[in-house]
C-alpha cells in the first residue's frame, strides 16, 4: 500500500487527479509512520497467519460437507438446490467456529444479513474516494487492525463461485450412452474434492487480500474494496505480549 503507482492519475479526470493528488499526502504520511514504527512481532505476524489459515481450513470442510447433500438425489438441478439451502446454516455454523464477532459495518451474525445496504452504501463510497478508502486502510494496519472473511462471504464465495460454475462445466457430460450423466457427475467425490480445493485457494486468496494487492500493484487501485473481506480483528502488543481479539462492534463510521 505504500507504494502506489501514479500512472493512472493519467487517466482522469482534472477533478479527479486533483483529488487524487491531495490525498496522496495524506498516502505518505501514513506510510512514513508505518515505516517508522519497524517490522512487525514476529508472534503477531505468525498468530495472524495461523488465524486466517484455521479459518480458511474450517470452511473448506465445511463446503465438502456441503457438497455431500448431492449425493442424496441423481437429479443435478435438485443437488445444486439442496447444496445451497445447506449453505445457511453452515453459515451459522462457520462464524462460530471462526471465532468472528462483528465486521466493517455489522455487529453480530444477523446483522450481516440485515445491514447489506449499509454494506453497499460503504462499497460506493469507496468507489467515489479510491484514495481516501486506501489511506484509511493503511491507517487501520497501523493500529494492529487486520480482516477475515465472514459467514456471509465464505458462504457465497462456495456456492457462487464454485459449486455453481462447477455445475456449469459438467452440465453437457454424458455417459457412453448419450444419456446426460450430470448428477452421476456432479455428485462424484473426485470433483467434490478438486471443488473444494479450489474453493480453499479462493478462501485463502479473499483472507489476504490476494485481488487487491495485485491491483493496487499493476494497475494503481485497490478495486475499490469490493473483495475486502469484513470481520474485524485486533493484534495488541503489551510488554511482547500478544494478544488476539475480534472486534465486538463495528467501526463509525463503517469503512
Amino acid at each position: 500500500f505504500c507504494y502506489p503507482p501514479t500512472h493512472h492519475l493519467l487517466l482522469l479526470s482534472n477533478k479527479q487527479r486533483l483529488s487524487t493528488m491531495a490525498t496522496k499526502a495524506a498516502v505518505m504520511t501514513v506510510c512514513n509512520k508505518a515505516l517508522a514504527s519497524g517490522p512487525v512481532h514476529p508472534e503477531a505476524r505468525l498468530r495472524r497467519f495461523a488465524l486466517r489459515a484455521y479459518q480458511t481450513l474450517a470452511a473448506t470442510v465445511l463446503y465438502y460437507l456441503s457438497s455431500l447433500v448431492r449425493k442424496t438425489t441423481p437429479k443435478p438441478l435438485i443437488q445444486l438446490a439442496l447444496q445451497a439451502l445447506v449453505t445457511v446454516p453452515l453459515m451459522v455454523l462457520y462464524e462460530l467456529v471462526s471465532y468472528n464477532k462483528a465486521g466493517g459495518y455489522y455487529n453480530n451474525f444477523l446483522e450481516m444479513f440485515l445491514k447489506l445496504p449499509q454494506h453497499f452504501d460503504d462499497i460506493s463510497r469507496r468507489v467515489s474516494s479510491n484514495a481516501q478508502y486506501e489511506v484509511r486502510i493503511i491507517d487501520e494496519r497501523l493500529k494492529g487492525i487486520f480482516r477475515t472473511a465472514n459467514a456471509l462471504e465464505s458462504g457465497v464465495l462456495g456456492f457462487l463461485f464454485v459449486a455453481l460454475p462447477s455445475f456449469a462445466l459438467v452440465s453437457g457430460i454424458k455417459d457412453a450412452n448419450g444419456v446426460r450423466a450430470i448428477g452421476r457427475t456432479y455428485a462424484s467425490d473426485r470433483l467434490r474434492a478438486y471443488e473444494a480445493f479450489a474453493y480453499m485457494l479462493l478462501h485463502l486468496g479473499v483472507q489476504w487480500n490476494v485481488v487487491q494487492e495485485l491491483s493496487l500493484r499493476f494497475l494503481g487501485n485497490s478495486l475499490w474494496g469490493i473483495l475486502q473481506p469484513e470481520a474485524l480483528w485486533r493484534l495488541e502488543i503489551k510488554k511482547s505480549i500478544v494478544t488476539l481479539e475480534p472486534f465486538t462492534e463495528h467501526p463509525r463510521p463503517s469503512i
